[in-house]
């Protein structure tokens, strides 16, 4: 990877788990709906970025000059897509939530008592909370990445299938 990002992975406990420990359980639309809440609000966000899905047939046929993803720069647009920004966690690594706020501002947000940092790595280091290799399509992921222009002081979020587990990642170096 040429561009260089920590990362902090955030795990759920599951059902069971947050009744021992005495903690509220959150279901996960429910966080998400939180976190969409907090991301869409005027002081936090910078830009949304939805990855093209691939397929077996996508990848042997994309155009090389084809962008590998879709960036929404206005707030008004975002928030008018709410609805499928609900939807769209579900699909595993299929969107990017670029955050004003460095990575230690969005982390106080997002953990709560059933959500807490499993692991930290280098994005592309191969470690255990390293996500880059469970991306659909991890060149064009790292294509589109080199596009967006994280800024040091901003971050970005991006959850696994059913927001579990979420990752945010910050500019280094």
């Amino acid at each position: 990877m040429k561009t260089n990002f920590d990362v902090v992975q955030i795990s759920a406990l599951g059902y069971l788990d947050a009744e021992n420990q005495g903690v509220a359980y959150i279901e996960s639309y429910d966080y998400v709906a939180r976190f969409l809440d907090f991301f869409l609000q005027e002081e936090n966000f910078s830009k949304l970025v939805r990855l093209k899905s691939p397929t077996r047939l996508f990848g042997l046929i994309r155009n090389r000059s084809e962008a590998p993803c879709e960036v929404v720069v206005s707030r008004e647009e975002a928030t008018r897509s709410k609805g499928d920004l609900q939807r769209a966690w579900m699909e595993e690594f299929g969107v990017l939530f670029v955050l004003k706020q460095p990575l230690s501002t969005v982390l106080k947000f997002c953990l709560t008592p059933d959500y807490r940092v499993t692991g930290r790595a280098k994005l592309g280091s191969g470690e255990a909370a390293d996500p880059f290799a469970y991306f659909p399509d991890p060149p064009a992921f790292e294509l589109c990445l080199a596009r967006l222009d994280v800024r040091r002081g901003e971050c970005f979020a991006v959850f696994a299938h059913d927001a579990v587990p979420m990752y945010l990642m910050e500019p280094v170096g």
